[in-house]
Formats: structure tokens, C-alpha cells, sequence
């Protein structure tokens, strides 16, 4: 990755936590206060490796994630539509 005018190794995690601390600074800019704690979605089919990676990107970010606060992404899908209203009791989503 160019970086600087230089080149640098990066890893994926390292990447990821690049990221991820852009997305926490224009979340706190969007929510008007500090973002210190998130939940993060993953692939379902992501092993304990990967799994691992995220949680480790989430720190070096800045943030908090708890264990269970790393979510396959179907269950963060029907959490979000569930929270929106978008799904009805009952309904199969």
C-alpha cells in the first residue's frame, strides 16, 4: 500500500483497522460525540482465525467489541431490519 510517498506492508487486520477508524471518526462526527464501542458484522462462513483478525482490527480502531458483539452477518441483517420496523412479529425474514 502507498502510503506517504512510500510503500508499506501492510497486513489485512492492519488494513482493517485503518478503516475501521476512519468509519468510528465519521460516526462520532455524525453522532456528535466519541464512538468508544461497536458491533461488527462478519461473514457466517469467517473461522476462529478470521473471527480473531476482526475483533484485533476493532482494537487497534480504537474500539471496544466485546465477544459477543461480533455478529455473523445474516443475524446483524435481520437485527438491523427488525429494528427499522422493517419486519413484522412473526415474519420470517
Amino acid at each position: 500500500m502507498r502510503l506517504d510517498e512510500r510503500v508499506h506492508p501492510f497486513t489485512p487486520p492492519e488494513i482493517a483497522a485503518l478503516l475501521l477508524g476512519h468509519l468510528r471518526e465519521q460516526a462520532g462526527r455524525h453522532l456528535g460525540q466519541p464512538v468508544e464501542s461497536a458491533v461488527i458484522a462478519v461473514p457466517a462462513s469467517s473461522h476462529g482465525g478470521h473471527r480473531q483478525a476482526a475483533l484485533e482490527a476493532a482494537r487497534r480502531a480504537g474500539l471496544e467489541v466485546a465477544d459477543g458483539d461480533l455478529l455473523d452477518e445474516p443475524t446483524a441483517t435481520a437485527l438491523a431490519f427488525s429494528a427499522a420496523g422493517a419486519v413484522q412479529p412473526g415474519q420470517t425474514v
